[in-house]
């Protein structure tokens, strides 16, 4: 979509043609039939827009409360922080500046992050892109919040602003950029650019360790509902610990400025304990171990045992039925006698394939169970949970 077809959408009839693409609610496999009704009505250009604005729409309600009242390009669609993840990071900030800030946001592509940041700052928005800016000015307005608004490069305009958000664009040469100084704009370019303000960055959660240490301040890894969505980077005077592992929607958190070491390992006890993502990124198995009063199989290995199992939303647990060194006889030959005849087969640490070891268990029976394959004393052993 391009900004005259955009304009257009904003108008009232532009309106009335997005009321009628809602409500024949396209998807990717009816688009061309619904276009082919909408282009009878209306300008074939804004036929298109207003039924990919309400496609996007659709799928974007995953990630937004009001995606109904938003607008949005695809790849910025994918791009965007979900509003949970955005309300958290910004509940953070307020509560680590005691007055509430005049705040950058570089790059507002839709306005993901900006809509949530405009609740507890004072925000001036900025994107090169004319229509992205456009929609994120929108998207704002739908949940009632404010922002000003500039087009161009935040790194030559001078605008007012304590504290710098950025989010760099991890999709430069058409590939997905990991290291912070492949992105664009770099991180380093906005430290240098911002030297005396306060930096908030999203950086991607499979961001080099090594870069994030190198960076001072502190890291945080945020999960939502299991899955790690991101870092976030606070620059020294935001920074409350060195590393934190955050997990969303419930915004429990653990953070260190020095990690515990994981115990010496052991042999799995009642249960089996695997560690959720923001966890293991941010290096805090061992201070999970400590709390849990559990221990690892294997060094650098993640899985954890303990003989008891305190519920927690930094891990899941499964209580073991049976653990054993591998070998595929020994394993079918359990599983039969204990009537299992499905199962879920994990594997961290190891090299087998769990579909091929699945087929050739060749399993009968109507019990269901998990099989996690990890190593113990160097060697592949499988455990046999609880469903």
């Amino acid at each position: 979509m391009d900004r005259a077809a955009f304009a257009l959408l904003l108008t009232p009839k532009g309106q009335l043609a997005l009321s009628t693409a809602m409500a024949l609610a396209p998807t990717e496999s009816t688009f061309l039939t619904c276009f082919g009704k909408m282009a009878k009505r209306y300008d074939r250009d804004l036929a298109r827009a207003a039924l990919e604005t309400a496609l996007l729409r659709a799928r974007a309600a995953a990630k937004f409360s009001r995606a109904e009242r938003m607008y949005f390009l695809r790849e910025a669609l994918e791009q965007a922080t979900s509003e949970t993840v955005a309300r958290h990071r910004a509940a953070s900030l307020q509560r680590r500046i005691s007055a509430r800030p005049r705040l950058l946001d570089l790059g507002c592509g839709i306005g993901g992050d900006t809509l949530a940041l405009a609740a507890v700052a004072d925000v001036t928005a900025v994107d090169a892109d004319a229509v992205r800016l456009a929609m994120a000015e929108q998207n704002v307005r739908a949940y009632e919040a404010s922002a000003t608004f500039h087009e161009g490069d935040g790194l030559t305009l001078d605008l007012p602003g304590e504290v710098v958000f950025v989010d760099p664009d991890r999709r430069v040469g058409g590939r997905r950029q990991l290291s912070i100084e492949s992105c664009e704009p770099t991180l380093t370019a906005v430290r240098e650019h911002f030297a005396h303000r306060a930096v908030i960055a999203k950086l991607a959660p499979g961001v080099p360790e090594n870069e994030v240490r190198a960076l001072g301040g502190e890291a945080e890894y945020v999960s939502l509902e299991g899955e790690l969505k991101e870092c976030v980077w606070w620059s020294a005077s935001l920074a409350s610990a060195r590393v934190r592992a955050t997990v969303l929607p419930s915004g429990e958190t653990i953070a260190s400025d020095d990690p515990v070491s994981p115990p010496a390992p052991d042999a799995p006890g009642d249960w089996l304990i695997d560690p959720g993502p923001a966890i293991t990124r941010a290096g805090l198995v061992g201070d999970l171990a400590e709390r849990l009063s559990a221990w690892p199989l294997e060094p650098g290995i993640a899985y954890l045992s303990a003989a008891e199992w305190t519920p927690t939303p930094f891990a899941r647990a499964w209580r073991i039925r049976a653990a054993m060194p591998f070998h595929l006889a020994t394993l079918r030959d359990h599983l039969r006698t204990e009537g299992i005849g499905r199962v879920n087969l994990m594997r961290r640490g190891v090299p087998h394939d769990p579909e091929e070891i699945v087929r050739k268990l060749k399993l009968r029976g109507e019990g269901v169970a998990h099989v996690i394959l990890c190593p113990h004393e160097g060697k592949p052993w499988a455990i046999v949970c609880e469903v």
